[in-house]
C-alpha cells in the first residue's frame, strides 16, 4: 500500500468516526504544515486542563523495532525533552479525547517509516473552529514558555539545546572584525522604527564564509549566547526539502525578533529538493518573514549561485574568515596557553604555525599543555615547541598532490552528517578563494 493510499485511509476511517451531519470538522495536519507543536499537546493539558481529558491513549515515538514495541509506556512527562533531546513535531503517537472551551476535540497522530525517518501526521476533529484556534493560540504560547528559546537554541527536528556560554572575547579574530559582527547585530534589532520610517522589509543577511576552523560556527555561537532573542539553527544537508526550509523561516519570525542560523548553506547545491528560486523567495521575496536576522555559514563559497551572494537584502553582509595571521594565532596561543608558556615560545609558535587554521592553533596549545599533564609535571616551553613540530607534520600529510588541504572535519552546533564539510581549498595564500565580487573581510 502507497504512503498517500494509507493517508487517505486514515482520513476516511475518521471521517466516518466524526460526521459531517453530525456537526464535526474534521483536519488533517500535514508534516512541518502548522507553526503549532501539536507534539505539546499532552503536555499542555496535563498543565493547563488536567480535568478537560476524557481519554488519553498515546506513547512516544521511539522506534519501529517491533521487538521493542512492547516498552512503551504512556506518555506522562515529555521524557525526550527531560533527556536533552528536546520535543517536535516526532514525539508521540496515538489518541486523546479531550473538552476545550466546552466543545470535544479529538486528536489522532500517526507516523509513517520515510527513508530519512518517521513523518507524523495529525488528524482533528472538532465541532467549534473558534474553539480551535483558541486552542492553538494557548498552546503555542505554552510551546514558548516550555522552551525558553530566549535560554536554548532551536534545532530544527532536533529540538533544544542549551545556549553556550560564551562572551565576545572568546573568539580571535582580526582587529575590529568581531566589534562589527557584534554592533551588526545589536543596531539591526534596535532599528525597527528606522526601518519602518524607510518602508523598508525588517530583516538582514549575514554570510561566513572560509575554510574550516577558522571561527565562523564559534562566531555564530557567541552571538547565540549574547543576543537575547530566539535562536535557530537548521543544519543544511543535500536531503533538505523546500517545507523544511520554509518551517525553518516561518518559526523564527513568529518569536519576532529572532535569528536563523544556517549552517553550511552550500550543501544545498549539492541536493534535488530544494529550488534555488524557493530559497531567494524566503530571502527577500513577498513572503519573506519580518524581523529576521539569517546567519549563513559556508566552507565553499564558490559553489554558491551568484543570485545568493550579489543583491542586498539576500546577503547585507559578507564576512570572510580566513586562515588567520600572525598576529591572531600569537593571540590565540597566548589565550588557550593559560600562562604557562613563556613569551619567546609563544612567538615563535606563532611564527612557526604558518597556514594553521584556528583550530589547528588551538589543538598546538592544548596537545602542549596535555603533554605535560600526561608525563605528571609543569608544562615547559618545548612542549609548546614540539606540538607545533607534530601538528606541521601532521598537516603536511593531509595536502593533495596539488598542494590544497584535504577536507576536514565540520565542527558546529550538532553532529553533522552527509559527507561532511567542504573542501576548505586554499589559493596558496591562506586565503579562500572566494566568488566574484566578494572581498575578504568585506
Amino acid at each position: 500500500m502507497s504512503d498517500s493510499h494509507f493517508i487517505d485511509e486514515k482520513l476516511a476511517e475518521f471521517r466516518r468516526k466524526h460526521p459531517l451531519s453530525d456537526g464535526w470538522l474534521t483536519y488533517r495536519i500535514a508534516p512541518h504544515a502548522s507553526s503549532v507543536s501539536h507534539a505539546l499537546l499532552p503536555a499542555f493539558l496535563r498543565s493547563h486542563a488536567p480535568g478537560a481529558v476524557v481519554r488519553e491513549e498515546v506513547s512516544p515515538s521511539i522506534d519501529w523495532d517491533s521487538g521493542k514495541s512492547g516498552r512503551r509506556q504512556s506518555l506522562l512527562t515529555p521524557p525526550l525533552h527531560r533527556r536533552g533531546a528536546g520535543i517536535d513535531e516526532e514525539t508521540w503517537v496515538g489518541e486523546i479525547d479531550f473538552v476545550w472551551k466546552n466543545t470535544p476535540v479529538h486528536y489522532q497522530r500517526f507516523s509513517l517509516v520515510m527513508r530519512f525517518g518517521e513523518e507524523p501526521s495529525t488528524l482533528i476533529a472538532i465541532k467549534d473552529r473558534d474553539a480551535l484556534e483558541d486552542l492553538w493560540r494557548e498552546l503555542k504560547a505554552f510551546e514558548r514558555r516550555f522552551n525558553s528559546r530566549t535560554s536554548c537554541i532551536y534545532i530544527f527536528q532536533e529540538g533544544p539545546i542549551p545556549r553556550p556560554k560564551l562572551g565576545w572575547d572568546d573568539v580571535v579574530l582580526p582587529t575590529g572584525r568581531i566589534e562589527e559582527i557584534r554592533d551588526s547585530v545589536r543596531s539591526f534589532l534596535k532599528a525597527k522604527p528606522l526601518y519602518k520610517e524607510l518602508n523598508l522589509p525588517f530583516r538582514r543577511g549575514f554570510l561566513f564564509s572560509g575554510p574550516p576552523g577558522c571561527g565562523k560556527t564559534l562566531t555564530a555561537k557567541i552571538i547565540a549566547a549574547n543576543t537575547k532573542v530566539g535562536i535557530f539553527l537548521l543544519p543544511l544537508k543535500s536531503d533538505i526539502d523546500d517545507a523544511t526550509l520554509a518551517r525553518a523561516f516561518r518559526m523564527p519570525s513568529e518569536e519576532g525578533p529572532a535569528i536563523l542560523i544556517l549552517e553550511d548553506l552550500d550543501r544545498l547545491q549539492d541536493g534535488t529538493k530544494v529550488s534555488l528560486s524557493y530559497l531567494l523567495n524566503l530571502l527577500d521575496g513577498i513572503t519573506a518573514p519580518d524581523g529576521l536576522i539569517v546567519i549563513a555559514t559556508t566552507n565553499a563559497p564558490e559553489k554558491l549561485d551568484p543570485a545568493l551572494l550579489n543583491r542586498p537584502s539576500r546577503f547585507d553582509k559578507v564576512w570572510h574568515f580566513g586562515l588567520p595571521g600572525e598576529d591572531e594565532r600569537l593571540r590565540l596561543l597566548r589565550k588557550k596557553g593559560l600562562g604557562r608558556f613563556g613569551e619567546a615560545a609563544l612567538r615563535r609558535a606563532a611564527r612557526d604555525s604558518h597556514g594553521f587554521s584556528m583550530a589547528y592553533v588551538q589543538e598546538t596549545a592544548v596537545a602542549a599543555l596535555l603533554h605535560g599533564v600526561n608525563e605528571g609535571r609543569p608544562s615547559r616551553d618545548t612542549d609548546l615547541t614540539d606540538s607545533v613540530a607534530k601538528l606541521r607534520s601532521q598537516l603536511d600529510t593531509n595536502f593533495k598532490a596539488d598542494g590544497a588541504l584535504k577536507p576536514l572535519a565540520s565542527v558546529g552546533f550538532a553532529v553533522p552528517s552527509g559527507n561532511g564539510a567542504g573542501n576548505g581549498a586554499s589559493n596558496g595564500n591562506g586565503k579562500k578563494d572566494l566568488p566574484k565580487g566578494i572581498e575578504a573581510g568585506s
